[in-house]
């Protein structure tokens, strides 16, 4: 069978299989800090080409290119942030442009009409050339018309209006919605209010003029914060090196760090680079030497995407192990060594951070690394995400399954809390895994009022 080498950081997989068997496979991955896209036609063999085998041929497309097929799979679209463009499927040859805008999403109704949304406008367009508007996407300027009864916005450089009943539809004096549209009519005044957390970042608001109040236009979801713990022995010294940093400050900030452990396995990096990007997250990684050996590639696209990378090491040892001479020396070595893998593999340097496979930790340890300005690092939330099927058999209570686990880190985590989540599948197994549901426990910390930080900030707020 036919296969392609896609880089590990895909973020997205969409495939078009028509009826007549063409496939087409679209892959989006970031390129740096920009998304790129690529996509494989899959040709049978033939002797023009050369070809005794199926393979993927690339296509020529434009970045950041998305598609979807029409129902026959004689047309698809392809749209991304150039616009939009109807092409010939089984030739593979433009035949309508359906627009320039940045468009976000198409839908097909049949084979002759679609949905197209741009970032003006979301409208039914025909093949034909007929359109409709059905609503607008976003607008450049908004306010009354003279009887106050009538809304107007602008966009696209064109202004709409409504009664907030009826569709949007284009206005027909345009000079004079030009001059009419304010937002101050005899009984309210419309303005943008920005919003510093939550879904939105503004939030259009509408204040009674003649009474008293003001109302949002939208529902806000209401704030679900939780309270800071009524006090708080645990804050942490962090001029005393010689400890492990297991949580930031308790009071002040709603704030905690997660972590991500790659020891062995690159399994869910791809899911947890993509998921933090959307979420606009940077996180800190630990990285074991053998790790870096085994997926050089995989190390650099996490310094790619600016998240922080920490030690865990240049082997995967319990160093808790009595079999084990662990010394100062020995450890220092290894940390070193670690910092040498990972140069060579990414051209970049390891932060001064680190923690011990399976998080291992003695004053020992920490005082090690601490000899060459490496700070030791901890949890105070253990995901239990390490628990497999096989340990279940000694002690089953231990195991859940990954909604649990977000459940039970939702439940267990303060202001500071350092959680860490192992990527991978470790030997033993699960039924699922924590790292599948990253986007789940973000988005409910997210609504509970807390920034996701790296741990250096925890540790520099905190002092």
């Amino acid at each position: 069978m036919p296969y392609m080498m896609l880089p590990r950081s895909c973020s997205d997989l969409r495939v078009l299989w028509s009826q007549s068997g063409i496939v087409t496979v679209f892959a989006s991955f970031p390129a740096g800090l920009a998304q790129s896209s690529r996509a494989y036609r899959l040709e049978p063999p033939s002797e023009k080409a050369n070809m005794v085998a199926w393979g993927f041929d690339e296509l020529d497309i434009a970045p950041s290119t998305t598609a979807t097929l029409s129902p026959d799979g004689n047309r698809a679209v392809l749209f991304g942030p150039w616009g939009a463009e109807i092409y010939d499927y089984i030739n593979w040859k433009s035949i309508y442009k359906l627009g320039t805008r940045s468009t976000l999403s198409v839908l097909w109704l049949g084979n002759e009409e679609l949905i197209v949304a741009d970032t003006a406008l979301i409208e039914r367009r025909s093949l034909d050339g007929r359109r409709s508007l059905l609503c607008l996407s976003a607008a450049e300027s908004h306010g009354f018309g003279e009887d106050a009864s009538s809304v107007y916005a602008k966009s696209a450089g064109i202004w709409y209006i409504s009664d907030g009943v009826k569709p949007w539809s284009e206005a027909a004096d345009k000079s004079q919605s030009r001059s009419v549209a304010v937002t101050i009519s005899p009984k309210y005044r419309v303005y943008l209010e920005r919003v510093p957390s939550g879904p939105y970042e503004t939030m259009p608001m509408i204040r009674d003029v003649r009474g008293v109040g003001t109302v949002s236009l939208l529902i806000k979801p209401p704030p679900a914060w939780e309270p800071f713990p009524a006090q708080s022995n645990d804050d942490p010294d962090v001029s005393k090196t010689d400890r492990a940093f297991t949580n930031g400050k308790r009071q002040g900030r709603r704030e905690l760090a997660l972590t991500f452990d790659l020891i062995d396995d690159a399994e869910g990096l791809p899911f947890v680079l993509d998921t933090l990007q959307r979420f606009g997250i940077s996180s800190t990684f630990f990285l074991n030497g053998e790790f870096i050996r085994r997926h050089p590639t995989a190390a650099k696209e996490i310094v790619e995407a600016g998240h922080e990378t920490a030690s865990m090491f240049f082997a995967p040892i319990d160093l808790a192990d009595a079999r084990y001479r662990i010394d100062a020396d020995f450890v220092r070595r290894g940390l070193a060594r670690n910092e040498d893998e990972f140069f060579n593999a990414t051209g970049s340097e390891l932060s001064l951070l680190w923690h011990a496979p399976w998080y291992a930790v003695s004053p020992s340890l920490v005082t090690a690394g601490a000899s060459i300005s490496y700070r030791y690092v901890s949890r105070d939330v253990d995901s239990l995400d390490w628990v497999t099927r096989l340990d279940a058999r000694r002690n089953p209570s231990l195991y859940l399954s990954a909604a649990e686990l977000v459940d039970s880190i939702i439940a267990a985590k303060k202001p500071g809390s350092i959680v860490p989540i192992r990527l991978g599948v470790p030997s033993g197994g699960r039924d699922d895994y924590l790292f599948g549901k990253l986007d789940v426990l973000v988005d409910s910390l997210l609504r509970s009022g807390y920034a996701l930080v790296p741990v250096s900030v925890l540790i520099d707020h905190a002092r």
